[in-house]
């Protein structure tokens, strides 16, 4: 089964270290609720969108529901490239 999501890179206190994957589960499953995914659209524009999600850290996935016909599962049709970054809301 290929993998949904996979963190290439976490920073705490950016620009610092990069988190372990212990602190990187730990940051996801905490209070953060919102994750803004970006995908590219057809003409290659970015499009950003804020979604609830769900972090399962048990087989390292992030999980983000959206309807069958919503403009980022249309832009994966065409680009499977998906970015995303979850803020931590006590940074402001």
């Amino acid at each position: 089964m290929m993998s949904l999501i996979r963190i290439f890179a976490a920073y705490k206190d950016f620009p610092a270290a990069i988190l372990s994957k212990q602190e990187a589960e730990h940051f996801l499953t905490s209070d953060k609720q919102i994750v803004h995914v970006r995908t590219v659209d057809n003409s290659g524009e970015p499009d950003v969108r804020p979604m609830w999600y769900f972090f399962d850290a048990s087989n390292y996935r992030l999980y983000v529901a959206t309807k069958g016909d919503s403009k980022i599962v249309r832009n994966l049709a065409g680009d499977k490239t998906v970015y995303f970054c979850v803020d931590d809301p006590s940074l402001g």
